[in-house]
Formats: C-alpha cells, sequence, structure tokens
C-alpha cells in the first residue's frame, strides 16, 4: 500500500525526487555553521570584555583604604583582610576573563583564516568543543568574580550582599544551563 502512494505521488509531481546532498554541499553547510558559531563566540566575548574590564578595575579598590568592617559592625562577617583577599580573587578571575577570552579569539580567527573554508568535519568539531569548553571557563570565572565581590560586600552591607549572592546564583545556574545545551 505504501509503494502504491509513493508512485501515486511520483505520478502527481514528477520533480519530487529526494536528492541526497553532494560532498561539497556538506562541507560548505558544515563551515557556514562553523563561520556561524565563531561570530557567536566572537560576539559573546566583546560582550564580556568591557565587564571584565569594569571588574578588573578593582585593583586600586585592594590597594587602597578601605574601611574596616569591625569599624561599621560590632559583628562583622569578615575581617579587612579576608574582603582584600576576596576582592583580589574578583580581580584575577576578571584578569583571567581577558587573558582567556583574548587568547581564545586569537586562536579562532587565527585557524579560521589558515582553513580558508577547507576544514575537515573532525577539526570542526574539535574546535566547537574547545570553543564550548572556552565559555564555560569565561562564564565561570566572570561568575565567580562577581559572587566574590557579593560575597566581599556581606562585610559591609549584608541584606545588599545576600541579594547579590542570590542573583549571581541564579545567573551562574542559568549560565550553566545555556552550557549544557549547548553541549548538546
Amino acid at each position: 500500500m505504501s509503494s502504491k502512494v509513493s508512485e501515486n505521488a511520483t505520478k502527481a509531481n514528477p520533480g519530487n525526487h529526494t536528492k541526497q546532498p553532494s560532498s561539497q554541499t556538506l562541507q560548505d553547510d558544515r563551515f557556514l555553521m562553523f563561520a556561524r558559531s565563531a561570530r557567536n563566540f566572537q560576539t559573546f566575548v566583546s560582550f564580556l570584555m568591557p565587564i571584565s574590564i569594569f571588574g578588573a578595575s578593582i585593583f586600586s579598590i585592594i590597594l587602597g583604604q578601605m574601611t574596616d568592617p569591625k569599624d561599621i559592625s560590632d559583628t562583622p562577617i569578615f575581617s579587612l583582610a579576608t574582603v582584600r583577599a576576596m576582592l583580589a580573587l574578583a580581580w584575577l578571575c576578571f584578569v583571567l576573563v581577558l587573558g582567556i577570552g583574548g587568547l581564545s579569539l586569537g586562536f579562532l580567527l587565527t585557524h579560521e583564516e589558515n582553513s580558508q573554508g577547507a576544514l575537515k568535519p573532525e577539526i570542526m568539531r574539535n574546535l566547537r568543543k574547545l570553543g564550548l569548553a572556552a565559555v564555560v571557563l569565561l562564564y565561570s570565572l566572570t561568575i565567580g568574580g562577581f559572587m566574590l565581590m557579593a560575597i566581599a560586600l556581606a562585610a559591609y552591607v549584608q541584606v545588599v550582599a545576600f541579594i547579590a549572592v542570590s542573583c549571581t546564583a541564579i545567573a551562574g545556574i542559568v549560565a550553566m544551563v545555556v552550557c549544557f545545551y549547548q553541549w548538546q
């Protein structure tokens, strides 16, 4: 019965033949997908750069005069040394985002230019996995930097700090879900 239906469909529409795409068409499609992913990665990194520059600007705060938390509260959560250490770690996270983002973007652009549209499928898969790993690392460092800043704030203004920690945790969860979805 199904062969009779397909015969009738072919008679009704003789141009309805399923063509297998050529290997060149598949290669072109894969490269276009790779190029689109590369553009998305470039956009992502260019979005993170100003955020990281903002985060890295806390360096002067670390070195400058800071109010001791015990001058503000009778029972501070953290000492001044702990606050400085957390801010220093946050600064390090943001500086690492700048470095890793720049290096991975440079690596991607160099590889893309050298390939001139002739990347093998397994190389494109490997580059995609490397790109996703870089995205996870960049997300983690950015969220980690904001989390450290928010926790350090708890030594001074606890309510605002706990709101910031909650928002940062939610952003981290959303970022990891997005990364997991892209990995699929």
